[in-house]
């Protein structure tokens, strides 16, 4: 009967003892605690008992390199690659990381690995959520501005093409005669005849080049307003980011429960900063304490509606811009309808307009930088006057030369034995 317990209770030591080595993560332990189990007596499996002896002779090596960590590596130069190639791919995910952040993000991550506390956040976030709010303001009553005057841009387009449209109407209409007369078979035209082609068609080519000219420069003016008002593109985006940092700091000053705070945040992304504030009134209104002695849950308050305001700020941003641009391309149209005007009449063709525009901007590596898109849209504009000044003078000098109406009495002679008049 002895026997029969003896046997039994060393069954069960035996199967205790299996299950516990097996249960044992060797690849995940260092040399030294494997060498330890061995000193212990536990069945190490050979190959990991292998690696344990190689690595723990090895000068060097790390104090906490695993089996697993190194791939089973067993000399400094392969631990080395590996754990080069480990830290590769680590600064990979971090830059990643860093660069999906949003300028809110990386600005509280840099408060929160000073020290600050999240009160400090949240006061430092909601007096930078309330400065966004009223550069946003800044930025609506600067747009109102650059309608009024881009739409006075191209009235003065119009303007211009008018005034060409009434000096040359009677001298292009009496080319066109001349020109008719010239592709009739019952009549000819006599010396006079074509000097008075030459002399229109020279006139008509210098008042439609001066007239393009001066309307390429009207462009100009719009190109620089559209350049002020593709300046805020930046704020927008950047105030509603502010906001959504500041309202997640702001849940956080009243709740440490996180559905509690999703809810908060909810409410806020999906209202302005006084409603916000309102909906968390509600869910604080039987903490009464907490309002009046907890100065957490106070700038929690103002965190939450300053947010709410800079997000709405944001919204209401975004459509302001949207309507600049739509007006500025309108703008753009009534001056290319003015430059085909004065096409129309004088034969001479209207000047390329150079325009910045975001995605040309995108492509140029832009930054969303402030004070770059200051600097850049300044240079921008000192190479659009020269682009403009180049073009101007090439397609003047081109449309003289190349005039359709500028002809000669060979050129006529030409023409009308290529259409069989002659």
């Amino acid at each position: 009967m002895v026997d029969a317990i003896s046997s039994i209770n060393l069954a069960t030591k035996t199967y205790f003892q299996k299950k516990k080595d097996e249960d044992i993560a060797w690849e995940r332990l260092t040399p030294s605690q494997i060498i330890q189990y061995m000193n212990d007596g536990e069945d190490v499996p050979e190959e990991i008992m292998r690696w344990a002896e190689e690595v723990s002779r090895l000068e060097d090596a790390p104090d906490d390199v695993t089996y697993e960590s190194v791939n089973g590596a067993t000399t400094m130069d392969e631990i080395n690659d590996v754990n080069s190639q480990g830290d590769d791919e680590q600064d990979a995910e971090d830059a990643a990381a860093k660069t999906s952040m949003t300028q809110a993000q990386a600005f509280r991550e840099s408060m929160e690995a000073s020290g600050e506390t999240k009160y400090e956040q949240g006061k430092t976030l909601s007096k930078m959520s309330s400065g966004y709010v009223i550069q946003e303001r800044l930025m609506e009553a600067s747009l109102e501005g650059s309608a009024d005057e881009a739409e006075t841009i191209s009235t003065f387009a119009e303007i211009r093409a008018e005034m060409t449209e009434r000096k040359t109407s009677s001298m292009k209409q009496e080319l066109d005669n001349l020109i008719a007369k010239a592709q009739s078979k019952d009549k000819s035209l006599t010396p006079a005849d074509l000097n008075r082609i030459e002399v229109l068609g020279g006139l008509l080519n210098a008042i439609g080049t001066e007239a393009q000219q001066d309307l390429a420069q009207i462009g100009a003016e719009l190109s620089a307003l559209e350049a002020e008002v593709q300046q805020f593109e930046a704020l927008p985006p950047t105030a509603a980011d502010f906001g959504t940092e500041t309202i997640a700091v702001g849940a956080e000053l009243i709740t440490d429960d996180a559905a509690e705070q999703q809810q908060i945040t909810d409410a806020a992304n999906s209202a302005n900063g006084i409603n916000t504030a309102k909906i968390t009134l509600n869910m604080s209104k039987y903490k009464i304490f907490s309002l009046l002695f907890d100065r957490n849950h106070r700038m929690g308050l103002e965190a939450l509606k300053n947010g709410g305001n800079a997000v709405d700020a944001g919204a209401r941003g975004v459509s302001a811009l949207d309507t600049a641009q739509s007006n500025i391309d309108t703008q753009f149209t009534r001056i290319e309808g003015a430059q085909a005007t004065v096409e129309e009449g004088t034969g001479v063709g209207g000047f390329d307009i150079p325009r910045t525009t975001a995605e040309q901007d995108e492509e140029a590596g832009i930054t969303d930088s402030t004070t770059e898109n200051n600097e850049d849209t300044a240079d921008g504009e000192e190479k659009k006057s020269e682009e403009i000044k180049i073009s101007s003078t090439k397609t003047g000098e081109t449309d003289v030369k190349d005039s359709t109406l500028v002809v000669d009495s060979d050129e006529l002679k030409k023409r009308r034995e290529e259409k069989g008049l002659a």
